[in-house]
């Protein structure tokens, strides 16, 4: 074996693919139950969808990341460009303009300017490295830039999407090193500019989700429907669950959108408690062995890269599982591998095949 291939062989995360391939196998399992009534076309999309995105992956881990910095504003103007073309041809799904058609196929800008962001804010903190501690003044150019795509969701109106984005931007932000001052102002500035939010920003469905939040009975054939029945499958699910194609919420489609943004309940109802927990430590794995590759690096780009990237799959599994159980409002945010969709999946993969592309080179260079 040359110097090349055993380098290449010991910098290759075992254990990073270990986690990712069963993630996807329970995801596998938990959408063959929660589609096999409807059909299986929705179960042979996500196969598709997979093997795309695994040769995405694969060639994502070959190529050096570092082109990216290259790359960081090409790919920030054509997130905003898709984001503003949405609005205006992208298709119409209860009200919101979040798909663009592409023959066969639809893509989400949306999900896309996640994996945009973590590119961007990681190549704009790279270029930093002679700043210890951001203030308001060097961080106002940053929040402006991620501003606008966080805006352009906002408009489709996406709230979950937009939340997500602004939220791994600002994880990022703060790695790099925030003034206290600045930390405290930024508080003070977010929690007062709330009202302001819920008058002029939310939309009706919008705060009805937040109403129905605090108290779901309120309307339970309505806005509080999605959050009882989940709460009902998860429930119900006991300590071993009610046995794997045998949930009565799932399979007799009580549960609205449980072949994505409810899947854990699929999970939690026919696996129960020790399911949900065993989900729960893959993720835990996966997230980090993602953080010891950044950790790992002396890349700052690099290192920026696998943070970003774990903060998206970490805020991703806490505010899904914790909207699946009634502790956040129903947002629409999606369970990394296991939810139903193209363009998630697609990302999602993208993503570890970012953060293998820096573990293969933190030996070689």
């Amino acid at each position: 074996m040359n110097s090349y291939s055993k380098k290449l062989s010991d910098s290759f995360d075992t254990s990073l693919l270990s986690a990712l391939a069963v993630v996807l196998l329970v995801g596998l399992l938990c959408l063959f139950s929660a589609t096999r009534v409807a059909g299986f076309s929705i179960f042979v999309k996500q196969l598709v969808w997979i093997g795309i995105g695994f040769c995405i992956m694969a060639l994502t881990a070959v190529i050096d990341y570092r082109i990216l910095t290259n790359l960081a504003w090409p790919l920030y103007g054509l997130a905003v460009v898709l984001l503003i073309l949405v609005l205006f041809v992208g298709r119409e799904i209860s009200g919101a303009h979040r798909w663009i058609s592409i023959g066969f196929m639809s893509i989400q800008p949306s999900e896309m300017t996640k994996l945009v962001t973590i590119v961007w804010v990681a190549y704009w903190g790279s270029q930093k490295q002679h700043i210890q501690m951001h203030g308001w003044r060097e961080l106002a150019f940053p929040l402006a830039a991620i501003g606008v795509p966080v805006l352009l969701i906002l408009v489709e109106p996406d709230l979950g999407t937009a939340s997500i984005v602004a939220m791994i931007a600002a994880s990022m932000l703060f790695l790099l090193g925030i003034k206290r001052s600045t930390l405290v102002s930024a508080a003070v500035t977010f929690f007062s500019a709330l009202p302001l939010a819920w008058f002029f920003v939310l939309k009706d469905y919008q705060r009805n989700r937040v109403i129905s939040f605090i108290d779901p009975a309120r309307d339970p054939l309505g806005t509080g429907y999605h959050a009882l029945q989940s709460k009902i499958a998860v429930g119900s699910g006991g300590l071993v669950g009610k046995g794997y194609l045998h949930g009565s919420q799932s399979q007799l489609q009580f549960l609205p959108e449980h072949h994505t943004d409810f899947i854990f309940s699929v999970v939690a109802e026919e696996w129960g408690f020790v399911g949900a927990i065993f989900l729960i430590f893959l993720y835990l794995m996966l997230v980090s062995r993602i953080v010891q590759v950044g950790l790992r690096t002396k890349d700052r780009f690099g290192a920026l890269i696998c943070f970003g990237v774990a903060m998206y799959f970490t805020f991703h599994i806490f505010i899904n599982i914790a909207m699946v159980i009634g502790m956040f409002p129903v947002v629409g945010v999606p369970l990394p591998f296991v939810s139903y969709g193209g363009t998630f999946m697609v990302v999602n993969l993208f993503c570890i095949g970012l953060v293998l592309s820096v573990a293969l080179r933190r030996n070689m260079f």
